[in-house]
């Protein structure tokens, strides 16, 4: 189908913090669906209208004023309503939910509505004996009742996504939240509306449940008949989803220590940003009670576990079951770290009993639960999402990496970097910043690293200690300059939730004050990202280019690391027509059998991104791998049309029937989006969308958004003309040729490959898997033990 549009608010932060980021309309080209499709289509949230021409879908997210958040964690995971979230505030609510905002009472309606349809089926005469005993025939019943549904059905009975089985399976999540929460029956009503479920996958387009609708009572009295008659033995048996029970235990377990958490569906709604400071109370008072001696003794307790002493990398994410056995929500890792950050500089509260590591991991786990972005399944992110709703799975990776992780990487590494692109900047000059030059900066790394722990444990030390072993190799001067810059005072004291991701230090927390006059070290895992993104903060503030010129380095690095290994490649600019210029390479490397070509990026997420922010996680995709994709896809489109590039400098490459390979390399790391699923899916959605704004924007908006449709349109450009290329039979697209990952761990695959045959080989190694660990590290090596 052609486009449509959808627009989703997206604002900056809970109540009360400046809502900056106007709302943006999301456009979507859906050629997956029929043209024969005109019907209207709704979302729970969102309002979706189908064209008669079948060529345009809008979707729409109305919002009013900030009184009130309306949050859906399954689909919609940022409490601050931002994208997706179907806000439906203060003063815009039904009355029946500011109703329910006074009695403090979950609604369902959903299940409510079902629940009248069932019960009018049941009391209808059984059928004849005989019938429906098998799914076929049942199922066969089922869709005759609703074949003749009306091709434009109302707005107020669209299901969401437009897909009937996105509604009932909807349904039974609220069949499952009233049961535990409400205490209503779960059966017969969970099996019926999984009965009709399974009858009705792949039926778009029908109206939702309705008790007045002869059609749906009908397909339900089928649903119930069969569902008494079949043979237990050879059918399905219906069970509530682990997911699904361990949200509602969340909810429960607030609402026990009288935290006003309110569902309506599966929306929770909160009145105020007092309620989510009291969420995030249950992990944060306890841990600043403790004081940061014993918060950061609990932190080492539960990293300890995790961290894996010959990768020297703490497994973080935790990998969901292959088989669906999953049945509990897992420790937050990250929550709890930048959580524990917090309580750095304050001491124990004396007289207050200490909460156990359990109680506060109890908490942290539900606080989590709350947004539903765990995965339960290795295949959660197997299929591409719908296209309108690309920016909502991407966040959920976003706010799920806030949660569970934390940046990290090989000491060793991050010394090597930093040394290799401050020099590439600076030029062999000293670069003064502050009463201090580069080399005093690696001074003071290398006296961290001396002083943090061989394993994931954080450590204090006395400040006089850190500022005598300091002077020793810098000087007084430089000692207390470099001290100033780098030690942080009171961080994350405004992070509360992972919306705060904004107002977090913990990205440049590697050494902070602490109490009873000592510094916290950061553990050695994370003391590399964290160093090296204050050495830039700092950078930048006396410098205004030194982003680009560290762009600049970064290419010149990675052709210097690859020379180093002696590994044949180059750095090429390709001769466009005429004696234009087609463009650079940033890097090629060839083997008999692959060419490969290689795009550097220096560009991250930026703390808005990882507040939750969907607009400018656009533009920064879009600056950053998406924009890679592009300038890769170009000459891969020349080689694939002419055999070969022409080079500048009078030489050239030919293709000789080789396999091409696209790789972009990010300087900063992009967490669980370099993820191959998740990556793949999302260049396949975002070559089918378009954004544009709803409302006014910052001139610095508009260009970032303008940036970003610019590259999503030239993005459905080379989709197209790769198309263009296969035979019509061909399943190969643009993507499956293509991998994203960050420098550190191309460094690690490359200090044990050495050339350019096994470096590509261990790239490639699994690259098309899926194992659910999000972490590359840990893939390679598991890739590694299987084929020793």
């Amino acid at each position: 189908m052609g486009p449509g549009a959808v627009s989703f608010p997206a604002v900056d932060g809970l109540v009360g913090l400046n809502n900056s980021m106007a709302e943006a309309h999301l456009i979507v080209d859906r050629r997956q669906i029929s043209r024969a499709s005109r019907p209207q289509l709704k979302t729970q949230s969102l309002t979706v209208s189908v064209s008669n021409s079948g060529e345009k879908l809008i979707q729409e997210v109305r919002s009013a004023d900030s009184r009130m958040h309306a949050w859906k964690p399954i689909n919609r995971p940022y409490e601050t309503g931002r994208l997706f979230c179907g806000i439906i505030r203060g003063g815009n609510l039904p009355r029946r939910l500011r109703l329910m905002k006074t009695t403090r009472t979950h609604r369902f309606p959903k299940w409510l509505e079902f629940r009248d349809a069932v019960d009018a089926a049941s009391v209808r005469p059984p059928p004849p004996a005989g019938r429906y005993m098998f799914h076929s025939d049942a199922f066969d019943g089922i869709v005759s009742k609703l074949a003749d549904s009306p091709s434009d059905v109302p707005e107020a009975r669209r299901p969401i996504n437009g897909a009937i089985d996105s509604e009932l399976g909807a349904l039974a999540k609220e069949i499952i939240l009233s049961s535990l929460l409400a205490h209503t029956p779960q059966e017969p009503y969970f099996s019926v509306a999984h009965i009709l479920r399974d009858a009705l996958r792949q039926k778009l387009l029908i109206p939702t449940v309705s008790a007045t609708d002869e059609r749906w009572v009908d397909a339900i009295w089928i649903a119930l008949s069969y569902n008494e008659r079949k043979d237990p033995q050879s059918s399905a048996t219906f069970r509530p989803q682990a997911a699904d029970v361990t949200f509602a235990h969340a909810v429960g377990f607030f609402n026990a220590r009288n935290i006003n958490v309110d569902l309506y569906g599966d929306q929770i709604f909160v009145q105020s940003s007092g309620v989510w400071s009291a969420l995030a109370a249950t992990v944060a008072g306890p841990l600043m009670a403790l004081g940061d001696t014993v918060a950061m003794k609990y932190m080492d307790e539960w990293l300890s576990s995790r961290f894996d002493p010959v990768i020297r990398r703490v497994h973080l994410h935790p990998t969901p079951d292959m088989m669906g056995r999953k049945l509990d929500r897992s420790l937050p890792y990250g929550h709890l770290y930048r959580t524990a950050i917090k309580a750095l500089g304050r001491r124990r509260i004396r007289g207050r009993a200490l909460a156990t590591p359990a109680s506060i991991g109890e908490a942290a786990t539900h606080l989590a639960a709350l947004y539903e972005v765990e995965p339960f399944s290795t295949y959660e992110t197997m299929f591409p999402p719908y296209p309108s709703r690309v920016l909502e799975m991407l966040l959920r990776v976003v706010l799920y990496d806030e949660l569970f992780t934390i940046p990290q990487c090989d000491p060793a590494q991050m010394e090597r970097l930093m040394g290799d692109l401050f020099e590439e900047v600076s030029k062999g000059r000293t670069i003064p910043v502050g009463g201090w030059v580069l080399n005093d900066a690696i001074v003071l790394w290398r006296t961290l690293l001396s002083l943090s722990s061989s394993n994931v444990a954080s450590n204090f030390i006395e400040r006089s200690q850190l500022r005598r072993l300091l002077t020793q190799g810098v000087g007084r001067s430089a000692s207390d300059a470099l001290l100033d810059a780098f030690v942080l005072f009171a961080p994350n004291r405004s992070y509360r939730v992972p919306s705060d991701a904004i107002l977090a230090d913990t990205r440049e927390c590697a050494l902070a004050e602490a109490s009873d006059d000592r510094y916290w070290i950061a553990p050695r895992p994370f003391l590399g990202p964290a160093f090296f993104a204050r050495l830039v903060s700092v950078y930048a503030k006396v410098d205004k280019g030194i982003s680009s010129k560290i762009g600049v380095a970064f290419e010149a690095q990675m052709l210097n690391r690859m020379t180093q290994f002696a590994i044949q490649c180059r750095r090429a600019e390709v001769a466009g027509p005429k004696g234009t210029k087609g463009g650079d390479i940033d890097l090629i490397l060839e083997t008999p059998e692959i060419v490969a070509l290689f795009e550097l990026k220096k560009k991250g997420l930026t703390r808005k991104t990882n507040a939750g922010n969907d607009l400018q996680l656009a533009i920064d995709l879009a600056r950053g791998v998406v924009r890679g994709v592009n300038q890769l896809a170009r000459h891969e489109l020349t080689l694939l049309r002419s055999g070969e590039l022409r080079f500048a400098d009078g030489t050239k490459l030919s293709l000789n029937g080789r396999r091409i390979i696209k790789c972009v390399i990010s300087l900063a790391d992009y967490g669980g989006l370099h993820d191959g699923a998740i990556v793949r899916n999302m260049l396949e959605s975002f070559r089918q969308i378009s954004l544009s704004p709803s409302q006014s924007l910052t001139r610095e908006q508009q260009a970032g958004l303008e940036e970003a449709n610019e590259q999503m349109k030239i993005l459905q450009l080379r989709y197209t003309e790769f198309s263009a290329l296969q035979p019509s039979d061909s399943k190969i697209n643009l993507f499956d040729n293509f991998l994203f990952h960050n420098v550190f761990f191309v460094e690690h695959v490359l200090l044990a490959a050495r050339t350019a045959e096994s470096l590509l080989k261990a790239l490639l190694t699994g690259h098309r898997l899926m194992t659910g660990s999000r972490d590359p590290f840990f893939e390679h090596a598991w890739f590694q033990s299987g084929r020793n």
